[in-house]
This record gives structure tokens, sequence and C-alpha cells, in this order.
């Protein structure tokens, strides 16, 4: 019935519900980092390869020698990457400057040998042993609340859209007319009622998620749409002054109640409106 305004990213989700990460999933946080070692992945595979096939052992070598870990437009050997069996974070603000992925790793170099264990330790640090802390941290505050053993039977998309709603809000007039409320001094048939629901019936998809953080405090609708919203979003008339032209809508986020002069023309009000989406000030009035 609500959502919650604290997006979380799908592989953060896969951690915390014990689902394997991969270096794909790694992409979504550095993407620089991930194709790195996915060059490295795809090196150690053709060299696989090389081995394990019929050529004879000059031809191998011959392979071996020319093969190359290939990212984007460059070349490397892997020697000229200089690097050794240790983890050296792209943050500063990390309580370590390296980890070393085997004992005494710092005086390790990487070679073709051991670029296989390197790209394996290294992942496995990266998306699991190295962010378990802050993993079970957020799974035990999580269970104080709600079991998060209880979500495993959902994929990590449908966990998304409970609790952070659907990010892309889409509505018709006529849903809006159904599920939109109309109150002290307005009705659904008053002509300002029906403007503001054309004003949002035409709106585009960044406005739409603008109007929402105005009249509910996030920009998302929980999963079913505007139907499921709760409580229902209400309009209200605005009586502070008789010049009502030179006042703008106002909100009540926890209630949704939307406080709407009765502007003299829709597009009036439309101006009115843009403008308090874009300005904060008008959340708690």
């Amino acid at each position: 019935e609500r959502v919650v305004d604290l997006l979380l990213c799908e592989w953060f989700w896969k951690a915390v519900l014990g689902k394997p990460l991969r270096l794909d999933d790694y992409l979504l946080i550095d993407k620089r980092a991930a194709e790195a070692l996915l060059a490295m992945e795809d090196f150690v595979k053709k060299r696989k390869a090389i081995l394990a096939s019929d050529a004879n052992e000059s031809e191998k070598l011959d392979a071996l020698s020319k093969l190359c870990i290939v990212m984007g437009k460059d070349s490397f050997q892997v020697e000229d990457l200089y690097l050794s069996m240790q983890y050296l974070p792209p943050a500063h603000n990390l309580p370590y400057d390296s980890v070393d992925l085997v004992p005494n790793g710092s005086h390790i170099e990487v070679n073709a040998e051991n670029l296989e264990e390197f790209v394996c330790l290294s992942t496995e640090f990266i998306m699991k042993s190295g962010i378990q802390v802050q993993v079970d941290a957020f799974v035990a505050g999580f269970n104080e609340v709600f079991p998060i053993s209880t979500l495993r039977i959902l994929s990590v998309s449908e966990i998304r859209m409970m609790l952070n709603g659907d990010r892309y809000p889409k509505w018709t007039f006529d849903e809006l007319l159904e599920n939109i409320d109309a109150k002290n001094g307005y009705t659904k048939g008053s002509d300002h009622v029906l403007w503001f629901l054309g004003i949002l019936a035409e709106f585009s998809p960044d406005e739409r998620k603008k109007f929402l953080r105005f009249a509910t405090g996030c920009d998302s609708l929980p999963a079913g749409g505007i139907s499921s919203l709760t409580p229902r979003m209400t309009i209200v008339m605005k009586t502070d002054d008789p010049d009502v032209d030179m006042h703008f809508p106002s909100v009540n986020c926890c209630f949704h109640f939307i406080k709407l002069p009765a502007y003299s023309s829709q597009e009036i009000m439309k101006q009115r409106l843009l403008t308090a989406m874009e300005t904060t000030g008008f959340y708690f009035n």
C-alpha cells in the first residue's frame, strides 16, 4: 500500500537473498573494473582452449605467445598489467588500501598461469566476502521488521516492485477519475477537478514522477498503480485569498491531500501546478 523510497540495486538484493552474484552483476556497480575482469576471464577461456586443442606443442606455444587480454581497442599481455594477487579498491573511504587475495599476495605477480585464480578470488571478494559484513547487518535490521527469508520465493524484480513500486507510473483520465476523491468544496464533477485530472492525464513520464513526489513524497506508485495508492488521493478546495490565481497548490503528503485553488482557467492551473512541483515549500501547507 505504501512504497519505500529507498532504491537498492538488483545485485544488492541478490546478495541479501543469498543468490549467487556474477561478474555480469558487477557491471552495474563498476563498469570499467568489471569489463577488465571479464576480459581477463575471456583470456583464460581462450588459453584453456589452446591448451586443450589438437595442435602440436610448437603451434600451441605460438598461439599462446600471441594471446592477449583485449579491453576495448587495446590489447595487453598479462605481465604488462603489473598485477599482484591483491585487490585494490577504487574508493578511498574504505578501512583498507588493499587486500591480499592469498597469503603474501602483494608479493606474488599475476601471470598467465595464475590469472584464473586472480579473477576468481577478486570476484569472490568483490561480490561476497568483501561485502558480507554489510549484507549481514542489513539482513539483521530487516529481520527485526519482517523476516527476509519469506521474500526468497520472489524474484528480485518482484521484490523491488513490491517495496519501491512502479518507477514509471502510468495513468489515464478515466483511471484518475475513478481513483481520486474530491471533498471540501469540490466534487468529482467540478470543473476544476476535471481540469486538474486532464492536466495529470497529459503529463509526460518525468512530470508524472515529479507530481507524485510533490503529492505523496515518493515518485513512484505501489504495485497496481493509482488504484493501489493508500490513502486515496483527495482534492480539496484551497480558499486562502480571493485572488486565487496568485496562489499555488499545496499538499499534505502523509494523507495525499491536494489543496487546489479554484483558478480562473485550466492554463493558469497548469502553470501554478508545474511551479509548485518544482519548488520546495508547498509540501506540508
